[in-house]
């Protein structure tokens, strides 16, 4: 089955992709800063820069499945969350969404799957624009699901929480999703052991008074979290001036 993507930039969206679908093409934005990137490891996969220029009739009724990620910025907390509620629907960078979702018309393929940071889909994030595109789609004759899902439950070795919307011409199950329990530290060390075929350990840089609390981390637990579940912050001893 054929693929191609949207606004994915330096390529990591497509490594996942790729093991599942034949990926015919980028369609991205300018300028291309992240091309030397994507080129160093995709070089056989074309790019089409500027939105104007995307060759959608070339690829209209030949493809499967598109897969885009427009930039999140516009809802992320360091980014549009800042600017109050409703900033984001000045952002110049909504454009990006609009041009995804409208290539379900213009190549008409089986599915379409648009990531973004799970504020998208909050109250006082993105929802309206999440709930008008459900609307168009469906009456464009698709099926939608949002789905908010956890990384780190689907075999990403650390939490990475994100928000997809999918339009399908299918009925989609979602009830075989691999959900398996998030890592612990040792475990995603471990596998870096495994596959490169030495301990990585040394390159964590504790000190020697957080390296016992290694071994305490609960799955999916940072570091951090576990030293201050040992050492509340009320505990601490801060510096200060001194009462003569």
């Amino acid at each position: 089955m054929k693929a191609l993507g949207t606004y994915i930039f330096a390529g990591g969206f497509t490594l996942g992709v790729r093991k599942h679908f034949d990926v015919q093409a980028h369609f991205e934005m300018k300028p291309g800063l992240y091309k030397k990137t994507f080129k160093a490891n995709f070089p056989n996969i074309p790019i089409f820069e500027g939105e104007d220029d995307w060759p959608r009739e070339k690829y209209k009724n030949k493809i499967d499945f598109v897969y885009c990620n427009p930039p999140c910025a516009p809802w992320s907390n360091l980014g549009g969350a800042q600017k109050g509620a409703g900033a984001w629907r000045d952002d110049p960078r909504i454009k990006c969404w609009r041009d995804s979702f409208n290539l379900l018309k213009e190549l008409n393929p089986k599915a379409i799957a648009i990531e973004s940071v799970p504020r998208v889909y909050s109250k006082n994030g993105g929802r309206p624009m999440i709930m008008e595109l459900t609307k168009e789609a469906n009456q464009l004759g698709y099926q939608v699901t949002h789905l908010l899902i956890d990384g780190g439950f689907t075999g990403l070795n650390h939490s990475r929480k994100r928000f997809f919307f999918i339009a399908t011409k299918y009925n989609l199950n979602a009830s075989g999703l691999n959900f398996q329990p998030l890592p612990t530290a040792g475990e995603v060390l471990g596998s870096f052991k495994k596959e490169y075929g030495k301990d990585i350990g040394h390159l964590m840089k504790l000190g020697e008074n957080e390296k016992p609390y290694l071994k305490h981390c609960k799955q999916g637990e940072s570091l951090r979290v576990t030293w201050e579940r040992y050492n509340p912050p009320e505990t601490w001893v801060r510096g200060g001036c001194e009462e003569e």
